[in-house]
């Protein structure tokens, strides 16, 4: 499946994991720690504007195409799933800061 959909798709993602980095910032993470999905997010979007780029069904090679949109996703998911993490831990963190240890009084 290539074309406008896949696409789509794959923006979706792409925004996701970008939206995810976002998310990492507003709550406190540093810069370092969210460099990882950047750089997944990054190649993600590399990889969806060389298809789109490119104008047709992917050189004359939609099977080639198709590798190239997956190589988008897997990288989107990677990049959703570190910063996701990032802010798992850096929440945790504040919320064990912030509230007392349970059974103290």
């Amino acid at each position: 499946m290539t074309g406008p959909t896949a696409t789509t798709t794959g923006h979706g993602l792409a925004g996701r994991a970008a939206s995810m980095i976002k998310e990492g910032k507003s709550v406190g993470c540093r810069r370092q720690t969210l460099d990882g999905a950047r750089n997944f997010q990054r190649k993600a979007q590399f990889y969806l504007d060389f298809l789109e780029a490119e104008n047709s069904t992917g050189f004359h090679t939609p099977q080639e195409a198709a590798s190239i949109l997956g190589e988008s996703i897997d990288a989107s998911r990677k990049g959703t799933r570190r910063a996701e993490g990032q802010v798992e831990r850096l929440m945790t963190v504040q919320l064990r800061r912030a509230l007392p240890p349970i059974g103290s009084k």
